[in-house]
Parts: C-alpha cells; structure tokens; sequence
C-alpha cells in the first residue's frame, strides 16, 4: 500500500521501514517522474530566454562576393560581428610559391576586439575589411579580393 508520507515537490511515495511498498507504488511514481521529465525536456523556454533563441536563431551570417581586384574589399553587415572568417573559394588557406619565395595567404580569422586575427583584414564596426596585395610584405601576399575569385565568409555576433 502506499506510504502517506510523499516526497515534497513531486509527491512520490517515501516508504518507512514499516511500509509494503507495492508494484503500483512504483508504476505511480514512475509515470509522475515521467511526466516532469518530459514535460520539461520539451519546453525550450525552461533552457532558454528569448534573448539566447534569438541569439541562437541570428549568431552568425554566412555569404559570398565576387573579388573585385581593389586593395580593399569591404563587406557589410546587420551587425558587428566578434570573429570573421574570410576563404578564398577552392583554395588552400595558404600556399607557397617556390619561384618567388612567399607565402600567398588565401583565408584570414579575424576578431572585432582586434585581439589577434590573422593577416589581411580588420572587423571595422558593421564590415567586414579585406586586403589584396601584389607585393610581398614579410614574405607573404594577401589573397582576399582578387578579381573574379569566389569567397565565402561567416560572421559571428
């Protein structure tokens, strides 16, 4: 038979020592425990607040553009994201080229805080700022608008 004395929140049996717990005791208390559990598993706004769904839902952008052979491709967003990330469409991020002796850089992570990042870009407000040399500088040239080259970037809030 059940016990009287229930456990405070879900009302669940808590047998004494002189209780005769029986199986629909625990039946009971197994479809309760199963319906808080799902209940709650089920109800997203238990796990988030309308600002983290909306965040969730908005966190990141993901686009293209077409180089346009500029020194400096600028890229606008709806926001101001805290990391970018620029490729170079079918590219190695970065390769080598022996008969020139430099690094060709063909992808950039950036940050907003401007708190490291790598070379040929800057997080500027709402944009997103790319470079395109023909010179080395440091052994290396910035490959993030050249013309007629694919590149996709994702922006992060």
């Amino acid at each position: 038979m059940p016990t009287n004395n229930k456990t405070a929140n879900l009302g669940l049996n808590s047998w004494l020592g002189t209780d005769k717990p029986i199986r629909e005791d625990f039946v009971s208390d197994n479809e309760k425990l199963d319906k808080v559990i799902s209940d709650h598993l089920n109800d997203i706004d238990a796990h988030m607040t309308a600002e983290r769904l909306e965040l969730l839902n908005s966190s990141f952008v993901v686009g293209t553009y077409t180089g346009d052979g500029n020194s400096v491709k600028v890229i606008s967003l709806d926001f101001q994201p805290r990391i970018a990330i620029v490729l170079y469409r079918g590219m190695p991020l970065v390769e080598y080229n022996a008969e020139g002796d430099y690094m060709v850089c063909n992808a950039t992570i950036l940050t907003s805080a401007g708190e490291g990042g790598s070379i040929g870009g800057t997080i500027l407000s709402k944009t997103i700022r790319v470079s395109q040399t023909s010179t080395t500088s440091s052994g290396k040239i910035v490959n993030l608008n050249k013309l007629n080259g694919v590149y996709i970037y994702i922006a992060i809030k």
